[in-house]
């Protein structure tokens, strides 16, 4: 009611007002924690960047710190909720908690098209599909920089890697960043085969989570029944992958984000 008084806006005054308060009750205890990032992180990072993969660090480390402290005091993994801001960093913790074995439950969360994993893989059959398809190699150097030590700024990187008409010129300059993928033998194989090696070749164990697994699977079954090309996979992608997502036991003892 405090802060009702500093509103301008009437529709916000009456809504601290009114509605916005704990009702006395009968029940004993409670606890409310709020953390702000310490200083000394803090100037590390910009205030205004909510994507800076430092500040984004930050955050999952800590929640995955309150997280085993909570459970140490006895609370179950399914009576925990995280609140995140879109769905981005929603993927973000999802991932994270799960490389650090902590199971969690999002529909949202857990659709595999979110994955940058995922994505990488669509944009590396998008251009073994068409190799003029600049666009898809574009996003998926992105995605090599971001998760390779390449020494080269991600403008850079791309704009080294997109001259490289010539394949076989752009296979020995991704060589030269411990990434060896033969494009060419790659279009002889199976679109199971192909997902597959890509993966191997391409990202790093550390990063080789649900999301991935749970496409190659997507990717098999299509291969087996369907004998599907790339541009076959691609199309039926396109029309059904923004609403797969990892399936999840709703009664299981899950964080949920």
């Amino acid at each position: 009611k405090f802060l009702a008084q500093k509103f301008s806006n009437d529709n916000y005054k009456d809504l601290y007002e009114k509605y916005s308060f704990q009702k006395s009750n009968t029940k004993v205890g409670g606890y409310v924690n709020i953390s702000f990032i310490p200083e000394t992180d803090a100037e590390l990072v910009l205030e205004d960047d909510e994507e800076n993969p430092d500040k984004n660090d930050i955050y999952l480390k800590t929640t995955l710190q309150t997280i085993r402290k909570v459970a140490t005091e006895g609370f179950s993994f399914a009576e925990i909720v995280l609140l995140t801001r879109n769905n981005k960093h929603g993927v973000l913790l999802a991932n994270y908690l799960t490389e650090n074995d902590i199971p969690v439950i999002s529909s949202e969360s857990l659709l595999i098209n979110a994955s940058s994993e995922v994505q990488f893989i669509l944009n590396m059959l998008r251009y073994l599909n068409d190799k003029s398809d600049i666009e898809s190699l574009a996003n998926a150097l992105y995605y090599l920089n971001q998760n390779n030590d390449t020494n080269l700024e991600t403008h850079d990187f791309i704009y080294q890697g997109i001259q490289h008409n010539d394949e076989i010129a752009l296979e020995k300059w991704l060589a030269n960043f411990g990434i060896h993928l033969s494009f060419q033998n790659s279009r002889r194989k199976s679109l199971y085969e192909i997902a597959e090696l890509i993966v191997v070749k391409c990202i790093n164990p550390k990063n080789n989570n649900a999301y991935v697994q749970y496409f190659l699977d997507i990717v098999l079954e299509r291969d087996v029944k369907y004998q599907m090309s790339i541009s076959d996979f691609l199309a039926y992608w396109d029309k059904n992958g923004h609403k797969l997502s990892i399936p999840s036991a709703e009664g299981s003892n899950a964080i949920r984000i």
